[in-house]
């Protein structure tokens, strides 16, 4: 459900979560910075709602990377877990990096970029979304695989009584 702030509720989308807050709320901050303003409203969007990551116009889901991981036999049984970490660089290029928890005492694949390619084709199989959206992404900004020790990267810290979070903010 969308956040509200001083009656103005956010419609981004079915599944987007975000807000919008009246330019006039935000002015007493950005004075300081910024004196010469228009008197427009302004929109937050914090991410999806629904566990997918809009990447590049497409929704990927952590079941499909799970599915994916699941289908292919350099990572079935090698992985305990998985999270999709998104982010941009600094000229806004969204990233993607599909980062997996080795399995204790497994090592990392050695073919990664025949991986990585293998990876992303299966992905396209089963997620029309992303196979449509495949076709624009830029070369070099495709989503990449990386491979972290038990406990280690994006898995550092995790309670093991709590759910692993599918879904990070890259580092």
């Amino acid at each position: 459900m969308p956040r509200t702030v001083s009656g103005w509720e956010a419609s981004t989308g079915a599944a987007d979560a975000g807000q919008v807050i009246r330019f006039r709320d935000i002015v007493p901050a950005l004075d300081e910075i910024a004196p010469d303003y228009l008197g427009l409203p302004f929109l937050f969007h914090y991410g999806r709602s629904d566990a997918t990551v809009a990447y590049y116009r497409a929704n990927i889901s952590p079941v499909d990377v799970e599915e994916v991981m699941n289908a292919l036999e350099e990572l079935a049984g090698r992985c305990a877990g998985y999270a999709l970490l998104v982010g941009e660089d600094e000229r806004s290029n969204k990233q993607l990096e599909i980062a997996f928890e080795l399995c204790q005492g497994g090592g990392a694949p050695w073919r990664r970029e025949a991986l990585r390619r293998k990876f992303l084709a299966r992905l396209a199989e089963i997620n029309q979304d992303y196979r449509e959206a495949a076709r624009f992404i830029p070369d070099g900004y495709e989503p990449t695989l990386a491979f972290y020790r038990p406990g280690e990267g994006p898995f550092a810290n995790i309670d093991p009584r709590v759910n692993r979070p599918y879904i990070q903010c890259a580092r």
